[in-house]
């Protein structure tokens, strides 16, 4: 039975910043245009924040969300067109992005933000075209992206200031709160707005507006939030990534009571099986969803995402012990393995599980391109193949529990396959009446 006082001691701490950087550098590798993007964004939003008279957590909340605004677009295609100034139907990306960071207590706010940040003013009647309230934020955070998106990249800023404060003044009231515009036009006056649109840093802008540097306690449950938001930014660009990652989890977890490790570790060995895969955010997914086998070129790209998941990971003080197993399940005892060719030396239990769970997750669920191997194959692949190269403790775990295990494999997938199908179906559902830009 699990300690019931354990969820609430902190296991390490962290803060905003450091867990900002690591969601934010999971988008950067996806799509450097979007980077610029977002800083830039998020440099205007903060100018025109603080002429509107946001208080400082409202202040707070929009640079948040203007660092993270498209995190809800999952493909290169997609992002390149929001950069362009006419976007046929730009809801589902902000709804999704929305539904990603909403586990996470601390985004609250800023998902809230983030899901509106496409609606009209329209008069005044775009707040009352939703069920729920519309923050001020993502009316000042459409305005932003919107500047952004009319700046030319070819031409020196200076030279179009004129041009993007006539386009965005005639849009008031429309598209654009008045009181936005209002406030957009009295920063605009200054040469030193529009230069740090080009060269104010995203780290720095975060140390002026972050209201609290003060260290969030990182309590397990905490922990599983946390890994669990970042997770949904791999897991929804498929139905195949979002299942995946899931039965990693809990066939880690369950190895781990098994081995009779203690609730704590356990959870953690859940975590890193949400989130060893998130380096995958990098490989392009044609990839990750090729419906055959790799030819030797996409195996050494999608070999990169290891790599990734490590850089993602490795900056939040709490994760240390988990980006240290997710970074090393494909690594060998012989050092044969990737990214990093570590030896026995390198090797814990907890990295050995979580790479027995990622095996066996992947020769019994059905791929792209096959279905799942049945008990039998499974056994005599991982018993030939896999425990010269691991060690076979955990291989006779799964020996005398196979049955068990691909139970509660198939079932967690199940249930992973319909939570994904069903904010695929809200995405699709969007925002009822909402206008669109």
């Amino acid at each position: 039975m699990e300690n019931p006082q354990a969820s609430y001691t902190p296991i390490e701490t962290t803060n905003l910043k450091e867990i900002m950087t690591s969601f934010i550098q999971s988008i950067d590798f996806v799509n450097y245009l979007l980077k610029n993007h977002h800083r830039r964004v998020a440099v205007i939003a903060n100018a025109i924040g603080l002429a509107y008279g946001l208080d400082p957590k409202q202040q707070q909340n929009l640079v948040l969300a203007a660092s993270l605004h498209d995190i809800g677009a999952l493909t290169i295609e997609e992002r390149d067109q929001l950069l362009q100034m006419d976007i046929e139907n730009p809801h589902p990306h902000a709804i999704l992005g929305s539904m990603m960071l909403a586990p996470f207590s601390y985004f609250k706010d800023i998902s809230k933000i983030i899901k509106y940040h496409h609606v009209y003013w329209d008069q005044g009647h775009g707040p009352l075209m939703t069920a729920e309230d519309i923050p001020i934020e993502s009316y000042l955070l459409h305005l932003s992206d919107r500047i952004d998106i009319l700046i030319d990249n070819d031409m020196w800023i200076i030279d179009q200031i004129e041009m993007i404060r006539d386009q965005i003044i005639a849009l008031k009231g429309s598209v654009f709160t008045p009181e936005g515009v209002k406030a957009f036009v009295s920063v605009s006056n200054t040469e030193n707005f529009w230069l740090d649109i080009e060269n104010v840093p995203l780290t720095q802008l975060l140390d002026t507006v972050l209201l609290d540097e003060a260290k969030i306690p990182m309590t397990i449950d905490l922990l599983e939030e946390l890994s669990f938001t970042l997770s949904r930014i791999i897991d929804y660009r498929s139905e195949f990534t979002a299942t995946h990652s899931y039965g990693v989890a809990m066939v880690a977890h369950e190895l781990g009571r098994l081995y009779g490790l203690d609730d704590i570790t356990c959870r953690k060995l859940r975590i890193a099986g949400y989130l060893h895969d998130i380096g995958k955010i990098a490989v392009p997914t044609e990839i990750v969803e090729k419906p055959s086998k790799l030819n030797n070129s996409e195996y050494n790209q999608m070999k990169a995402h290891v790599y990734y998941s490590h850089m993602i990971l490795k900056n939040i003080r709490g994760l240390e012990d988990i980006c240290n197993w997710a970074s090393l399940h494909h690594e060998r005892l012989d050092g044969t393995g990737y990214p990093f060719h570590l030896k026995l030396c390198s090797f814990t239990k907890e990295t050995e599980i979580l790479a027995y769970a990622d095996i066996f997750t992947a020769l019994t669920e059905h791929r792209p391109y096959r279905d799942g191997k049945n008990d039998e194959r499974v056994l005599r692949i991982i018993r030939d193949d896999i425990v010269p190269q691991l060690g076979g403790d955990v291989y006779t775990l799964i020996e005398e529990n196979i049955d068990d295990l691909y139970v509660l494999r198939a079932k967690s997938q199940t249930e992973a396959l319909s939570a994904y199908r069903e904010a695929m179906k809200a995405v699709k559902t969007g925002l009822e009446g909402a206008s669109v830009d």
